[in-house]
Order: structure tokens, then sequence, then C-alpha cells
């Protein structure tokens, strides 16, 4: 697949044009990793409020030599989302901004001006991927998370196990260690130079595993085994063992998403793994001879995840051949907020890696039943009742701001829950302020 990416990309007779939100690691690292090859130009490069960081990016591109100057030469720096739609013919947006609303945003100016639209947001994704992935198609351009990070890596490895013939039964992925009720402030002295204290406690209290949890689920038809998920304390050896004994996987009809602890090696990153069957005893034979166990259930395994490295994948593959990486294809997963500490009536909610909850997930006819509040609204959020610590959020305990993101999700409550969704139209229920967003405001 990469050598027809190569000599995809080197056969186009114009060059490949993108634009990039956010300039923190991730958008630096992705803008180093496309620009190394031939053939692709940076026409945008779109930033909260730190305008000289991206102008000292683009310096840093420059000085790889004069035919790399040349493809950043005309690059737009702006704070203004809506410029995207200026910066035509683009091909590309790609989101790297780790935030809901600009991602929101920039994802709906790629489809209405016809680019495809690659995001790391998988926050943004479990709240309304499912919307936005409609809405591209309706623009007749690809929505996608990326390759690199977990949900995108994981969506590869279900990808090939499928089409080898195999019956996906989970996908997860391994955890170091887990601390719900941890804060920015705890893991501060853990935060390396340029990270988000607030994206660090996100991976600590385990809203960030779940929502790409969330987007692999509700892209390939998984759901929760329960609440919050097992989550078992086993090594890389045992992963099958653990789920048979807490799930009876193998009698159990449909696939699930769930994590473990413990299956971490040493200076080997973060793992995503896959559990899957297969029904031919003939191939259970040579699955035995290739030394992966007796069955029904098999480890698929991988030790390592390399973000922007492998992002660019992604990129390539919606523009040259117009697939995805994992998009969601129906309403089957939910993240739902939970409150971290006491919260008293009033507050206003901070959301992901915040001070106030952590995010757990649920199938979404129950989110549909209970009237839970998912996590990537909390942040919209005022209270109007007290809740206790560990409580389910219910989205009666909240007033709700009215703006694109809740309305997003609005529509995607409307749409139907579990099957995968036909291509058919939804109209866009639009913003009632169709204001150009500027990332300084934020």
């Amino acid at each position: 697949m990469h050598g027809l990416l190569e000599r995809a990309l080197a056969d186009r007779e114009e060059p490949l044009r993108i634009a990039i939100v956010g300039c923190g690691w991730f958008g630096r690292g992705i803008a180093r990793e496309l620009l190394r090859r031939g053939n692709v130009h940076l026409s945008g490069l779109f930033v909260r409020r730190d305008v000289g960081r991206a102008q000292a990016l683009l310096r840093d591109l420059a000085c790889a030599g004069p035919t790399r100057a040349a493809r950043v030469s005309s690059c737009l720096v702006s704070t203004d989302l809506e410029a995207i739609g200026d910066l035509r013919p683009l091909d590309v947006v790609i989101d790297a901004s780790g935030d809901i609303t600009a991602g929101a945003r920039s994802a709906i100016v790629a489809a209405e001006c016809g680019a495809h639209f690659i995001t790391v947001g998988a926050e943004m994704d479990a709240t309304i991927g499912l919307r936005l992935a409609r809405l591209a198609a309706d623009h007749a351009v690809i929505y996608s998370l990326c390759d690199g990070d977990q949900p995108g890596v994981l969506a590869r490895m279900i990808h090939e196990i499928q089409f080898l013939g195999f019956d996906v039964k989970l996908a997860g992925c391994g955890k170091e260690f887990l601390d719900i009720h941890q804060t920015p402030e705890g893991v501060r002295p853990y935060c390396g130079d340029g990270h988000n204290p607030r994206k660090i406690c996100s991976f600590t209290d385990g809203s960030k595993q779940g929502a790409e949890l969330t987007a692999v689920a509700n892209g390939f038809g998984l759901k929760p085994l329960v609440r919050g998920m097992y989550g078992p304390t086993v090594p890389k050896r045992d992963i099958v063992a653990a789920f048979e004994d807490l799930a009876r996987l193998s009698e159990r009809p449909g696939g699930f998403v769930d994590f473990t602890l413990g299956s971490v090696e040493p200076e080997q990153g973060a793992p995503v793994f896959v559990i899957a069957a297969h029904s031919d005893k003939a191939v259970r034979a040579d699955m035995r001879y290739l030394k992966k166990g007796n069955g029904p259930l098999y480890l698929f395994f991988r030790d390592h995840h390399l973000c922007h490295l492998e992002a660019a994948t992604s990129v390539l593959e919606a523009v040259l051949f117009r697939q995805p990486t994992l998009a969601a294809a129906g309403r089957h997963a939910d993240l739902v907020a939970v409150a971290k500490r006491d919260l008293p009536a009033g507050r206003r909610l901070d959301g992901f890696g915040g001070f106030d909850c952590y995010g757990v997930v649920e199938c979404a006819e129950t989110v549909v039943s209970e009237e839970l509040l998912p996590l990537g609204l909390a942040e919209f959020a005022t209270l109007e009742q007290p809740l206790h610590r560990d409580q389910p959020i219910p989205r009666s305990a909240v007033a709700l701001a009215d703006n694109e993101v809740t309305k997003l999700r609005r529509e995607l409550e409307r749409l139907p829950l579990g099957e995968p969704l036909r291509a058919a139209s939804v109209t866009v229920d639009r913003c009632a302020s169709e204001k150009r967003i500027d990332l300084d405001s934020r």
C-alpha cells in the first residue's frame, strides 16, 4: 500500500495541497512528515493564538532546502478558520487542534470547499463524528480519523483481520496506569515541554482512551462489555484468557471494546490489540502450526503507535484513493461524563482532562434511555443541580450552551441507533450565527 501511495503521489499532475489546523506537537510533526515528500504544498496553517509559533515552523520547514521552501512560500498563517474556504483549490484539511469546537468548524468549512478532512480529534469524533461523516459524504469528500493514533491503528488491524476471514470479538488498547480522579495540577510534574496538562490528564483519567474506543466502536459496530469497560490487569500472554473468563467472548454474539492494564512492555509504547475468532477448522489447524494458539480465540497485538509519523498515510489514502482510515458508521457507543468530585449547582464544567469530570464508555442505547450527558458536551454545560463524586451526569442536570457543537450533537441524536447508516443526505441545521470563528477569542 505504501508503495502505491508514493507512486500515486508522484504521478499527480497537480501538487497535493494541504491545510493544517493546530501547531502543537502533532501538527508540527505531520507538517514535517508530509513536506518530506515531494509534490505536497502547505497552503494554510491555522493556530489558536500564537501566530509566531506557526511562522517559526514555516521557517524550519523552509530551511530544509530551496525545493521545500518553495512549497511553503505561499502558506497562509491565520487564527481564522473561515479562511480555509479562501484557499481553493485545497485537497485536504488536517485537524491537529485537539479542540472540539475548532475541529467541528474546520470539518464543516473543509466540506463546503470540497476538501477531505483528517482529524486526530477522537474527543470530537466520539461526540459528533457520525454527524460530520454524514456531512462529508453529502459533499462527496472523506471524513476520517488518522493513522498513528490508537483508533486509526486499531482500524487498520481490524480491516486486515476481517480481510483474512476472522470475526472480531474485541478491540482494545493497553494502558500503563489509570487514575480516574486525576487533575491537570496533579499531572503537571509529568508534562514534557510543550505538552498541555489538560491533555495529559485526559490520558491519565481514561477519558482520551474512552473517546478513542468510542470512535472504534462506532466505526465497526462494537459495544462496551459493561459501562466503563472491564480493564483487567494482565500481561500480554493472558489477555485472551482474561476476557474469556470475564465475558465468555467465544459464546457472545457481536464484538466489543475494552482495555487492559499491565500489558504495556517497557520502552515499547502504548499497545493496541484485537481478539478474533475463526470458524474454519482448517484455519484453526494452521493457526496452531503458526504458534498462534489452539483457538477459537486469537490475539493480534501491536505494541506501538507512531502518531504523526504514520498519520500521513491516512492523508494520502483519502486524497489519492478516497478511502477513510476510520469513520463513524452508526450509533453504537457513547462516552458518558461522570463527576470527578462533588460539584455544586451553578458550576460551568470544564470537560476533557479537567478538574470536574471523566468519561466512561457506554452503549448508545443506554445513554439515550437514561438521558446521560456525553463528555464532549461537558465544556458547554452549566450545572443546574449539585452532583456527587462518581455520579454519571444526567442531561437534565445541566443547561447547554447553544453553539455549533451542541447543534451538531442534536442533529446526530436524530439519527437512528445501531445499524450503519446509508449515505442518504441529511440536512445541515446551521448554527444560528454564521460568524467567523476567530481562534484568538477562545
